[in-house]
């Protein structure tokens, strides 16, 4: 059965980008919602989608570090398939990243890195509900386990 929404991690575009492009155009299944999460410090490629082009954004430290910098003023390739194939955008917060990797951590045993952790934070924390969703299977993707020990112990203090 086919995905009724899949939430990923959204920096430069490439993992969403790939995904949405191989349920929209391979697969061919329209109903697939895809939603890409970022960090409210490191959304760049939302701001971009909001501009119609890409843009640059000031980089601010985050938990999500894996997300942030910039997109390329020249990127036409990840840019267009996330304007033209992701259905929804979010942000979360610095509190609901931590929340989430401590989720990962002691709920799953899993160590998940802040920008891994954004499409669980997004759907842990509320800011993303299903709303008009078709009933099926969710898919929230948890992508790299690269933190420090020290970030990760303070995340777990």
């Amino acid at each position: 059965e086919s995905p009724a929404a899949i939430l990923s991690p959204l920096s430069g575009g490439g993992l969403l980008g790939g995904v949405a492009a191989v349920f929209a155009e391979r697969i061919g299944d329209q109903r697939c919602r895809t939603v890409g999460v970022s960090a409210e410090k490191a959304a760049v490629m939302l701001a971009s989608v909001k501009a119609g082009h890409p843009i640059e954004l000031a980089e601010e430290e985050t938990l999500a570090s894996a997300l942030a910098g910039g997109i390329g003023l020249n990127n036409q390739h990840s840019f267009k398939l996330i304007k033209d194939l992701v259905h929804e955008h979010v942000t979360v917060t610095e509190k609901q990243i931590s929340d989430a990797m401590r989720y990962c951590a002691t709920a799953l045993r899993l160590v998940v890195e802040g920008g891994g952790a954004v499409a669980i934070a997004a759907v842990q924390s509320g800011i993303w509900k299903p709303g008009e969703v078709r009933d099926g299977p969710l898919v929230i993707l948890l992508s790299g386990g690269n933190v420090a020990a020290e970030t990760l112990a303070s995340v777990l203090a």
